[in-house]
């Protein structure tokens, strides 16, 4: 029969005639056993409990990481990987289980981890990080506030005291020296008033006096006077009674004699005092070559305000000799608005200063610890410096003085001093002057007057010729302002972009003649990055590693201000703020030769023979036009030549040997376009 229903077959009528079917199973069969919610397989391997569902699908459920049809050990779900020191364990992709390590605050995962930064709560160390136990320890902060600097106490410092040495930090992190005693030693026993030994038998009681000269009384010996130890020893002052005599001392026999005015037969030189107030309160005396007192003298009472002068004798023949001169003050104010001079007879100023204050002159503290007595040698030298350069006191670091020329000479020595402060600098150059920029080390100071002589070698080695007359010179006491260069002008670099962290990017400031320091302060108001960077030249390239400061950041303009130093003084930062903006895109051209892979190398650097091999490296070209321009400090050409070069490697040797001065220069390499720039020092 027809049930009429289509989910059934096999349709019969029934004991009660009616007529009924077999449901069809999922397989389409009547009656059959493949029922919904009855097993069967769905052809996946990673399922299992497979059954047909109500839409007569056959489906499983799948295996979990455990290995059970659906389990809950599924992939992300919790477990347990079984080690103590992790947390968070989850099964993962590939069904291991697996946790995050527990930082140093016992969080799985956290980032307090070993090596990252934390606070061990002391303000007096820095840069505090967990260590490998996870305790939290920063580095101390030194002297100068830096965490973990080198600055310690006990550390070497300078207290910019020239009179101390063995300079360190203390306990209260102030940077102090010890003192430097009459051996030059610091901290030495050698000091004033302290015993030594003067190298004479006939002496006791040996001491350091306030010159530092070490000195003793006679030992039991009458003096000429007949007083035991007392002053009137041979080669000291006394009157003869004879008022036709000058310059009277104490005979080696003990005889006080004198010599006649006008008759002097040895040496002579003129000791003139502008004598201001108090002229009795002055004494003078000039030793020979074995430090004896030969002459002596001074103002007398009531020569105020005036120039005394006094023409010593120093012996009974003309030789020739080098002398010592002392000047005293027994108040120790020193002149106080005169000064003095030594002169020879025909006039030429042999020394001469102001002896401002002080007890006496040369110091006893000295700023080259031999300079113990203004030397002078007779005859005067053949070398006086020239009148167009005296009596000068606003010369620049780029100014000449200059000396007359002598017959036979190739080459001159001029000696710059502060007699009364006991410095002394000399230079030998080869020709009739020399120029205040060439005292690289120990450089003059502006504003410090200084009397310059010369002497050459004409009759031989300089060191055994006699100073000539000389004169008083100076540079301006004032330092001009320094900046950044802007451009057009070689080197601009303010309110420019540059790149960070590459061989090719520097900021260049205006050269200051003479300047031994540069000071860079680059800094961004207000976001707290304000670092200096100390540079004994005008170029600073930007970079560095990040323990020396942090790293200019791609993006950022930074304000740019520049102090320089020039002998002992320093302009201050007082030039225009320039910025520079950080862009460490490829496409900028100083970069891109650098980007490439090609290298520039020149050596020897410095040069001294005036040749200098140029290599490139890694040139990817086939054919190449190389350009080579070589600038001074103030953008003056003084090398430029053009090569041809086919390959990747380029050489070339360099003839730096015509007129070009010792310095440091910048040499411009254009290759096609891409432009390098390298620094290079020539000494001559």
């Amino acid at each position: 029969c027809n049930d009429g229903n289509a989910n059934t077959g096999n349709d019969v009528y029934g004991a009660n005639c009616v007529c009924a079917g077999q449901p069809i199973d999922c397989l389409g069969v009547p009656g059959g056993s493949a029922t919904i919610g009855s097993t069967c397989n769905d052809g996946n391997a990673n399922t299992g409990n497979d059954v047909y569902g109500a839409n007569c699908v056959c489906a499983g459920q799948p295996i979990d990481c455990l290995g059970v049809p659906g389990g809950s050990a599924t992939i992300g779900s919790a477990c347990d990987d079984g080690n103590a020191s992790t947390g968070g364990d989850v099964y993962g992709s590939d069904c291991v289980c697996a946790g995050s390590l527990v930082d140093c605050l016992g969080i799985p995962g956290g980032s307090a981890t070993i090596g990252s930064s934390c606070n061990d709560g002391n303000a007096n160390t820095g840069n505090d990080v967990y260590g490998a136990n996870c305790v939290c320890a920063g580095q101390p902060i030194d002297c100068l506030g830096v965490p973990g600097g080198s600055a310690t106490i006990g550390s070497s410092c300078n207290d910019g005291n020239a009179n101390t040495g063995n300079d360190v930090y203390g306990a209260n992190c102030v940077c102090a020296g010890q003192p430097i005693d009459c051996l030059g030693v610091p901290g030495g026993s050698a000091t004033i008033g302290s015993t030594c030994d003067d190298g004479n038998a006939n002496t006791g009681n040996d001491v350091y006096g306030s010159d530092c000269v070490c000195a003793g009384t006679p030992i039991g010996t009458p003096d000429c006077e007949g007083v035991l130890n007392g002053p009137a020893v041979p080669g000291t002052s006394c009157d003869d009674g004879n008022a036709s005599t000058i310059n009277d001392t104490w005979s080696a026999n003990c005889t006080c004699v004198g010599t006649l005015v006008g008759q002097c037969t040895g040496n002579e030189v003129v000791v003139a005092i502008n004598t201001a107030n108090n002229a009795d309160q002055l004494t003078w005396e000039i030793t020979n070559e074995s430090n004896a007192v030969i002459a002596a003298g001074g103002p007398n009472t009531g020569e105020n305000n005036m120039v005394v002068s006094e023409t010593a004798c120093l012996g009974s023949a003309s030789e020739s000799t080098c002398y010592g001169f002392r000047l005293y003050d027994s108040f120790g104010d020193g002149i106080n608005g005169g000064n003095w001079q030594l002169r020879s007879t025909s006039g030429k100023v042999l020394l001469g200063d102001d002896f401002a204050n002080g007890y006496r002159s040369p110091s006893a503290t000295p700023a080259n610890p031999s300079y113990t007595q203004h030397s002078f040698c007779l005859p005067v030298g053949n070398t006086h410096i020239a009148a167009r350069s005296c009596g000068i006191f606003n010369f620049t670091m780029n100014s000449n003085v200059y000396c007359t020329n002598a017959p036979g000479a190739t080459s001159n020595q001029f000696e710059f001093s502060d007699p009364d402060a006991g410095f002394i600098r000399r230079i030998t150059v080869n020709t009739n002057k020399v120029r205040f920029n060439q005292m690289v080390t120990s450089p003059l100071t502006p504003g410090v007057k200084y009397f310059v002589r010369a002497r050459n070698n004409a009759a031989g080695a300089v060191a055994d010729a006699h100073f000539g007359g000389g004169c008083e010179v100076a540079m301006a006491s004032t330092l001009p302002c320094t900046e950044l260069i802007s451009a057009p002008t070689y080197g601009h670099s303010c309110n420019e972009t540059r790149t960070f962290n590459t061989n090719n990017s520097f900021i260049y400031a205006l050269p200051v003649v003479g300047a031994t320091e540069y000071q860079f302060r680059i800094s961004i108001p207000g976001e707290g990055y304000d670092r200096t960077f100390i540079r004994s030249t005008y170029i600073l390239q930007l970079k560095w590693n990040t323990s020396v400061a942090p790293p200019l950041v791609n993006g950022s303009t930074y304000n740019v201000q520049v102090n320089v130093k020039v002998g002992t003084l320093y302009s201050g930062f007082c030039g225009d703020v320039c910025t520079i903006t950080i862009d460490n895109n490829a496409n900028r051209p100083e970069v891109s030769m650098a980007q490439v892979g090609i290298t520039t190398t020149m050596w020897p650097n410095p040069v001294r023979d005036g040749q200098v091999n140029l290599s490139i490296d890694g040139i990817q070209d086939e054919d190449q036009n190389i350009t080579v321009d070589i600038q001074d400090i103030y953008g003056k050409q003084v090398f430029a030549k053009e090569f041809g070069n086919s390959g990747e490697r380029f050489t070339a040797v360099l003839d730096l040997s015509g007129d070009i001065a010792s310095g440091v220069y910048m040499v411009n390499i254009t290759m096609n376009g891409q432009r390098i720039v390298q620094r290079l020092s020539i000494i001559k």
